[in-house]
């Protein structure tokens, strides 16, 4: 089970992918009266607590950043990677309804719930330039950069979705675990505070260690460097994050199609 054979498949069924992703998106925001705008209310949300009960207790270091652009910028990435945790390993189970009826590759369910948590990323967006502009800051050309880091990012969440789907199946206690997971992840990333925490602390093998068990760490201080700081991302954790991704997706998938002909007896 190769990445490659997994990226034809996942062409294949993108418009499957689509159509279940727009289904789940009508179905959230049908009867909402804010819409799609939730989408940037929750990171707003975060920003106001990070703020008020992190910064002003912790003494964070922001590099003479603004706190909030400073957690607004990591809050994008983490965003999605949470929402992508959570839809996706739920995406079989939620729709055990569909399983034996449509034919289609079972990571199809995945990939649309992390389809929809990137919409959900591209709305939140939306609102980091009027919290850039409200402090003062800047805009910096190295925000193209962010071109590699996002295909990291995707393929993080990816992978862990494809793991815990397929074990979500047949443990399914693993569902009570997610709420936990994610917030124990979220406090293991540089969101809240900034990686120069962490270097300042470490030793240099220490902090490789770290950049391969978590690439949202990298990820999320990407963003950061790119879009608050106007500098280029860190490429070595960068390369450390990413080898230790594709090795993980790799496995991930072969788990995933491994239990795979399962799903339809344990449903």
């Amino acid at each position: 089970m190769s990445l490659t054979t997994f990226a034809q498949q996942a062409w294949r069924s993108r418009l499957l992918a689509f159509t279940l992703s727009e289904r789940e998106l009508r179905v959230r925001y049908k009867q909402a009266l804010l819409g799609m705008a939730w989408a940037f209310a929750a990171p707003l949300g975060y920003v106001l607590v990070f703020t008020v009960f992190f910064d002003r207790t912790a003494n964070i270091e922001t590099f003479g950043r603004p706190y909030p652009v400073f957690a607004y910028a990591a809050i994008i990435p983490w965003g999605f990677f949470s929402q992508s945790f959570g839809r996706g390993a739920t995406s079989i189970v939620d729709n055990l309804v569909l399983l034996n009826k449509v034919a289609c590759p079972r990571e199809t369910f995945v990939l649309s719930g992390i389809a929809t948590a990137f919409v959900d990323m591209l709305v939140s967006a939306v609102a980091f330039p009027i919290v850039v502009l409200a402090f003062g800051e800047h805009f910096y050309a190295t925000t193209f950069l962010l071109a590699p880091v996002l295909i990291l990012q995707v393929a993080a969440a990816v992978a862990i979705s494809l793991f815990l789907s397929a074990a979500l199946m047949y443990v399914r206690d693993v569902r009570h675990l997610l709420p936990l997971l994610t917030q124990l992840l979220m406090f293991a990333t540089p969101v809240v505070w900034g990686q120069a925490a962490i270097r300042q602390r470490v030793s240099g093998p220490i902090f490789d260690l770290y950049a391969l068990l978590n690439p949202m760490a990298t990820v999320c201080e990407a963003y950061r460097s790119t879009l608050v700081y106007g500098n280029a991302p860190d490429w070595r954790t960068f390369g450390l994050s990413s080898t230790s991704t594709a090795i993980f997706l790799t496995f991930a998938y072969w788990f995933f199609k491994r239990l795979e002909p399962g799903f339809a007896d344990v449903a």
